[in-house]
């Protein structure tokens, strides 16, 4: 993945590029981005400035409300370990185990959470 640009670094690219002194091929490759990414950021640009330009795959809410997913995600997989330590003997336990293992954990994840 390359650099990260900041909107005023993608406005002032764009602003570059608007200006028609340079191509935009040279443009893209004295700042390391595509043609792509230069005209999406053109069309973002034009469309709302540099507001526009931020990132919004970083927005703090969505980070927040994705948190708060997998707490509540861990909270419900620690209670499930729970009753299952407490409904099932040992031997059955090793048969959970097992499942578990063919399904990708190892043994040290999986003892870590049902116990030897």
């Amino acid at each position: 993945m390359g650099k990260e640009f900041s909107p005023e670094e993608k406005a002032t690219i764009v602003m570059e590029g608007l200006k028609k002194e340079v191509t935009i091929k040279e443009l893209c490759g004295k700042y390391g981005v595509s043609k792509t990414q230069y005209y999406r950021w053109k069309k973002r640009f034009i469309e709302g400035g540099k507001k526009e330009l931020q990132d919004h795959r970083k927005n703090s809410n969505n980070l927040k409300i994705r948190n708060h997913y997998l707490q509540k995600l861990i909270y419900k997989l620690q209670l499930i370990i729970s009753i299952l330590k407490e409904k099932y003997n040992k031997e059955e336990l090793h048969k959970i185990k097992n499942v578990l293992a063919k399904h990708g954990l190892t043994k040290r994840e999986i003892n870590r959470h049902l116990g030897k």
